[in-house]
């Protein structure tokens, strides 16, 4: 063990799927980024990859430390700036492995997402966003090509880049004219991203992103591993939009329920010029035609709406696809980006919590919670152990049948967790030992009785006000109960029938009522219910969540000010409803 201390990492060769792992030491990385190149490194040897090296006749050595910024991921990368993957094609390479064909020998190659070539959408004030404009770059030999018209001379300021830091994608990116003259080429050093500042007349342009490189595999890297995800950002001043283009933009909704039917509605948007006046939603279902849907709409320009709502009550794992698409005189409208894909899963039952507080416990055998019989689903999470906190914790499960038997495991006993004081042992500061039913930490230096002045009582080995339960979400009431000494053994069985199972979800939804303003929102928002609101969840437009919390009162208020401008969704919990909040400067 002391051994290992002196290295990053440490994995045996092509043991990819025999159930065998590999040992990253954070240690030994002085920053995050180098933790993570020493996992790519271990994984790489799992994959069945070696050490990138160098021979005879130039300086041998069994880890290459690279040259100028760049270095292999299987040789000595820290302190690189850009770290790749590498078929041992700079000078005097050990290894001439093929990394990237050896890696896609277990885990494949990502499907071409760009094929042909794509209108660029600009949406409000000239604006290009990255929601309706990125790709993937699968391969070194994938060019991903854009179009866009200017009707009048305007200045087009244009970057590609990612939100993700160190990627392996270092961007090229290529600006050609109507009969594909080259205008523009960018492709900085030391930069993964490539950006163009440049004034156009009217007429056709291409805009093509590609796996770039620097240099030549002796100074610099080539494109061998270049490769990722990428988005537009900037300006396009004199853009011609195309009369109709519709798009989806994205949704809302479409939640994992227990009982009920999952709802939800897709939001879609006119990137055209004319008003769009009817659309039609086709609607697949695991692949096949589900329904299809008229909607009489009044769509400006750059304007969104959402449609639905949409309801689904076949329970099981589904893929849902949307796809929108114009009528009558629109038929021949620019359709880009107008399929979305919803993956969800529905449990015939009844929602329930495992809820609990822990202001203490033995955090050496850390409690988690099962259903030994009955038929229970699990949405947040399955046997997760409770972390050490001063806070409530619950998770979302759904009990599929009447009768349960409920298991908990775990040890509350605090001393448990503590070493027991030996008499005659030497204790330094902070030292914590348990004796005669209580928790002590030294204050100092000492040999003494945890019962002296040298030593800070901080527990009792059982006190506390520990509870785990568990509750309907709708009616509120407990079904299980588990209090300190009650799940003070390593594991506590209880039998449980639920009295009653919901039987129409929407009644039960009519009872509570809530609130949230003012919206559209700057600084501030209020959440109020007639009932405690309890877990909340905020998440932006593609679904990352910002604010989650649980409230055991009926309002709260929350700052917004950190947020971005956009549409932002809360959600309820115990209601299962969700109100679109608009945050604006």
């Amino acid at each position: 063990a002391t051994g290992l201390n002196q290295v990053g990492g440490l994995s045996l060769v092509d043991i990819f799927g025999t159930g065998s792992g590999c040992l990253v030491n954070s240690r030994n990385g002085d920053r995050g980024v180098e933790t993570a190149h020493i996992g790519s490194h271990e994984i790489g040897h799992a994959l069945g990859l070696f050490h990138d090296g160098t021979m005879w006749p130039g300086p041998s050595i069994p880890y290459y430390e690279g040259h100028a910024d760049w270095a292999p991921i299987m040789g000595l990368v820290y302190g690189k700036k850009y770290v790749t993957w590498n078929p041992g094609n700079y000078e005097f390479a050990s290894q001439p492995q093929d990394d990237i064909a050896i890696i896609a020998g277990h885990c494949g190659y990502a499907e071409d997402d760009q094929n042909g070539i794509h209108q660029l959408i600009v949406g409000r004030g000239d604006s290009i966003n990255t929601l309706d404009n990125n790709g993937i770059i699968d391969s070194p030999a994938d060019i991903d090509t854009f179009e866009f018209v200017l009707a009048d001379t305007g200045r087009v300021r244009l970057a590609a880049g990612t939100a993700v830091l160190h990627t392996d994608l270092d961007i090229e990116m290529r600006l050609l004219s109507q009969d594909f003259t080259p205008l523009v080429f960018r492709n900085p050093i030391l930069d993964r991203s490539a950006a163009m500042d440049t004034v156009l007349t009217p007429g056709t342009y291409y805009v093509l992103i590609a796996a770039g490189g620097e240099n030549t595999a002796d100074d610099g890297f080539t494109n061998y591993s270049s490769f990722g995800y990428y988005e537009f950002h900037g300006e396009i001043e004199g853009l011609q939009k195309p009369a109709y283009d519709i798009a989806i933009n994205g949704y809302e909704g479409f939640d994992e329920y227990c009982g009920a039917t999952t709802e939800g509605s897709i939001w879609i948007k006119n990137n055209g010029d004319s008003i769009i006046e009817s659309v039609q939603m086709n609607i697949f279902l695991d692949g096949a035609l589900h329904s299809t849907n008229q909607y009489n709409v009044q769509l400006n320009s750059d304007a969104l709406t959402a449609l639905g709502p949409f309801s689904f009550n076949d329970f099981g794992q589904h893929t849902v696809q949307f796809e929108v698409v114009l009528e009558g005189s629109q038929v021949e409208a620019i359709t880009q980006n107008n399929q979305i894909v919803i993956e969800y899963e529905l449990t015939s039952g009844e929602m329930m919590f495992f809820r609990t507080n822990h202001p203490r416990y033995n955090t050496q055998s850390p409690f988690h919670w099962n259903v030994l019989s009955g038929n229970s689903t699990v949405i947040d999470g399955r046997n997760v152990p409770i972390s050490e906190d001063e806070s409530l914790t619950e998770q979302r499960f759904c009990l599929e049948t009447d009768c349960y038997d409920f298991q908990v495991t775990g040890d509350f006993d605090l001393c448990s967790s503590y070493p027991a004081y030996q008499n005659g042992a030497i204790y330094v500061a902070n030292d914590i030992v348990a004796y005669q039913g209580k928790v002590y930490q030294a204050q100092w230096w000492n040999t003494n009785l945890p019962t002296s002045s040298a030593w800070e009582e901080i527990g009792v080995c059982n006190e506390g006000e520990y509870f785990i339960e568990v509750y309907q979400s709708q009616t509120d009431s407990v079904l299980l109960y588990f209090e300190n000494n009650d799940i003070a053994s390593n594991s506590t069985n209880e039998g449980f029938c639920m009295p009653s199972i919901i039987t129409s979800v929407s009644e039960q939804l009519q009872e509570r009522k809530y609130q949230v303003f003012p919206n559209p929102a700057v600084h501030l928002i209020e959440l109020h219910s007639n009932q405690n609101l309890g877990a909340v969840e905020i998440t932006n437009i593609s679904g990352k969540v910002v604010h989650s919390a649980y409230y055991n009162q009926p309002s709260t208020t929350l700052s917004v000010a950190h947020l971005t401008d956009g549409i932002y969704f809360v959600r309820f919990f115990k209601g299962n409803v969700v109100f679109k909040l608009v945050k604006v400067k």
